[in-house]
């Protein structure tokens, strides 16, 4: 049904009422005149994710049931094998020859240590067979057949999994289109990889956090300055995304001092929490309005974050108090960030650059006081396994301090963070295929949970046409502007 001309220069003039500038007003509807025309319909983005799950899912399976569970399997057995006996009555005979053999003497030693009397390992060159054992073993590493059953348990539950995690990622490519969709597919991949990768360095021989993070954030520097060097008057504007730098950089240390007090499955349960005290935030500050629609998917996602966490649930009250100033630090950093994400004069990469120089600059000082040069001598004699880490974890450093900024453009900072949760579920799916853990009822009902609240606060707006954006978006505060035109306040005019 069409619109009389004198409704639609009605509605023109109430919408033009909210906006003190008329350029700015102009300008947001030429971008929205050019996403309505560049948008894809809807069967379209389907298809396309069809195709999509068709080609890689096949790949990626084949790829995490090749390489990254056998690498899993290699490390599994070093680590079990150091328990002092096998199974008794085992269904598949353990073999001792040739691998007893090439280990060293204290491995054979401590290998040898439960087996029965009855077998004479004690002899060089002999090829002998487990008759005898004394305590308990994991019967799946030594039975072939159970071995297999497990993998393959292991691997349907991770694949159900990920299937949740994309399923919850699907709106964001129907509504938003593809470069939200890999915005946000790089953040929470991202997410993950540098945890992983930054645990790994650390434990393999680079045990030198600041120096890795001031790395990290350097590369970030150069990666987002490619494009060309700071312009004239650029560093003015800049300046305002110090304070967000050092929100992050004051969550960062708080989350470390708090691993000094609590297990990680604590400090990471109540970390889930971060979207409800960013949407408390939000409400303190008049920037959302109290709705069902809101509230309600927000503590479906912090839910579902502690039911994905096992582990130990009672730490001491000043471990909850860092982490919590730790969740309150990360939301006023997505909160400012999102005020700066519509800049004109300064795009994503660039405001990552710049809150890289100032995290860097906060960073450094730690790094030379306590590490020095630490990292950089300890380089050449570091193990294949840690300079890989290392390389990996710069990687998903840089990947992830652009993609953050990128992804805040298309969420904003409550949904950003709920969809940050999901990378609980990542993890849990390299704790199946890599690390050989089942997943608990708990874990699968709080991945449901998690991706249900993710999906509810994610496709119900976009039923009545409703992007359901903040008012610092969508109203750009004093200090902010997102032309180069001055803005004129109402006291101004008045």
């Amino acid at each position: 049904m069409s619109v009389p001309p004198a409704m639609r220069a009605e509605r023109r003039l109430l919408t033009f009422a909210h906006f003190e500038n008329v350029d700015e007003f102009d300008r947001m509807g030429k971008a929205r005149g050019s996403r309505a025309k560049s948008a894809p319909s809807t069967t379209r983005m389907w298809s396309l994710l069809a195709v999509w799950c068709c080609v890689t899912w096949p790949s990626l399976s084949a790829a995490v049931d090749g390489v990254l569970w056998s690498a899993g399997a290699d490390m599994l057995m070093v680590s079990e094998f150091d328990k002092p006996s096998l199974p008794q009555n085992a269904a598949g005979a353990a073999v001792l020859g040739p691998a007893v053999q090439a280990a060293p003497n204290s491995a054979q030693h401590g290998l040898a240590a439960g087996l029965s009397q009855q077998d004479n390992i004690n002899k060089p060159g002999a090829n002998q067979s487990v008759h005898t054992v004394s305590t308990s073993y994991p019967q799946q590493l030594v039975d072939p057949r159970i071995a297999t059953e497990t993998r393959r348990t292991k691997m349907i539950c991770a694949q159900i999994l990920g299937g949740l995690v994309v399923s919850a990622m699907v709106p964001v490519l129907v509504y938003q289109g593809w470069w939200a969709f890999v915005s946000l597919s790089t953040l929470l991949l991202s997410l993950t990889v540098v945890q992983v990768a930054m645990k790994a360095a650390l434990h393999d021989g680079l045990p030198y956090p600041y120096s890795l993070t001031a790395l990290h954030m350097l590369l970030t520097v150069l990666t987002a300055f490619a494009a060309g060097p700071p312009r004239p008057g650029e560093l003015r504007m800049a300046l305002q995304t110090l304070p967000p730098s050092a929100a992050g950089g004051g969550a960062v240390l708080l989350h470390n001092v708090a691993l000094t007090q609590a297990s990680v499955s604590f400090v990471t349960m109540l970390g889930s929490c971060t979207p409800v005290v960013t949407y408390c935030m939000e409400l303190a500050a008049g920037s959302r309005d109290a709705t069902w629609k809101s509230a309600v998917p927000v503590l479906m996602g912090c839910l579902g974050g502690v039911l994905c966490v096992r582990g130990e649930h009672s730490a001491s009250l000043l471990a909850v108090v860092l982490v919590l100033l730790g969740c309150t630090s990360r939301g006023v950093k997505s909160i400012w960030q999102q005020r700066l994400i519509f800049l004109e004069q300064l795009g994503p990469a660039r405001l990552a650059a710049w809150a890289a120089v100032w995290t860097l600059l906060l960073t450094l000082p730690f790094a030379i006081v306590w590490e020095g040069a630490s990292l950089f001598r300890a380089m050449p004699g570091a193990s294949k396994h840690a300079l890989c880490a290392t390389l990996i974890s710069c990687v998903a450093a840089v990947l992830l301090n652009l993609s953050q900024w990128t992804s805040m453009r298309y969420l904003g900072p409550v949904m950003q963070q709920m969809f940050g949760n999901l990378q609980l579920v990542f993890v849990l799916i390299l704790a199946a295929v890599w690390l050989d853990e089942a997943c608990s009822p708990e874990q699968v009902l709080g991945t449901v949970i998690l991706v249900v609240g993710v999906l509810v606060a994610k496709a119900a707006p976009e039923k009545v046409h409703s992007a359901r954006k903040s008012r610092l978006s969508q109203v750009p505060q004093p200090g902010y502007q997102a032309t180069e035109t001055a803005r004129r306040t109402k006291s101004e005019t008045a």
